[in-house]
């Protein structure tokens, strides 16, 4: 991989790597990501809570989740509900509370 020159490229990348399978190595682009496009951080942070979870690091995950809601961000909640990446989050006490946090964050 190349590094990339922006954003939408960084994004294609990410995708390749997902279709792959290359789980690992969209999360460490992610998370490099963000440090060179800081801007897009809440769409970089999604990439790092899905990939943690598809890499089975539930607890990750939930951090990378608990991150952006402390930093007054959120994502919709079918986002959250109907990604296949997140299935595994899915009833663990923890992610239902930060769902429940993410719900009242969008009012």
């Amino acid at each position: 991989m190349t590094t990339p020159s922006s954003i939408d490229d960084l994004q294609a990348q990410l995708q390749q790597l997902y279709y792959q399978a290359d789980y690992r190595s969209a999360l460490d682009l992610a998370t490099a990501g963000r440090s060179q496009f800081p801007d897009q951080a809440l769409r970089l942070c999604y990439w790092q809570i899905t990939m943690s979870a598809r890499l089975g690091d539930k607890s990750r995950a939930i951090q990378w989740l608990r991150e952006v809601l402390r930093k007054g961000g959120w994502y919709s909640e079918a986002l959250l509900r109907r990604s296949p990446s997140l299935l595994p989050l899915q009833g663990e006490d923890e992610f239902e509370a930060l769902v429940q946090l993410n719900r009242e964050k969008q009012k």
